[in-house]
């Protein structure tokens, strides 16, 4: 019979992810056939947490970094929009500054202003005065400045942005 951790590392060595995948990959292999016909009802639980363990050291490491540190880190990925996002980015800001009409100028878009207020909020972490508001009129592109920075950091941030 499979001891548990045997059964773990077998799920991520096998790269099953689902109960599924795991009674189809059973077959193949007799102890774990008799480990899936013990635990049968507790099965999605056990492949759960074998990825848990798995992903646990990156998850750490991950936990350790700031959310500036996670944006440096992901210069290193393979860029996913060829390039365009910063390009498209500074253009709808210059588009904003522009065509804007308030009153006070130090709320102005303007790309440095912009790229500062971001790369502060990372770098400090939500607080007073460190978070970032983006307001304006429908499909100008708030959006856009925010969600691939939030994207970086989906769990566990401890960043404020909101748009409206």
């Amino acid at each position: 019979m499979m001891s548990h951790h045997a059964f773990a590392r077998w799920v991520v060595e096998s790269n099953v992810r689902s109960r599924k995948a795991v009674l189809a990959a059973a077959k193949n292999n007799e102890s774990v056939f008799q480990y899936v016909c013990k635990y049968q009802n507790e099965l999605e639980q056990k492949v759960a947490f074998a990825w848990e363990l798995h992903d646990a050291p990156q998850e750490v490491e991950r936990d350790s970094m700031s959310n500036w540190d996670c944006v440096l880190a992901a210069r290193e990925s393979p860029c996913i929009c060829n390039q365009r996002w910063i390009p498209l980015t500074e253009e709808l800001l210059s588009k904003q500054e522009a065509a804007f009409r308030g009153d006070l100028l130090q709320e102005r878009p303007s790309v440095p202003a912009i790229r500062a207020v971001h790369v502060k909020c990372l770098t400090l972490g939500r607080g007073k005065y460190n978070n970032v508001y983006c307001y304006g009129p429908r499909n100008c592109g708030k959006s856009h400045t925010i969600d691939p920075v939030i994207a970086l950091r989906l769990s566990g941030t401890s960043v404020s942005f909101s748009v409206s």
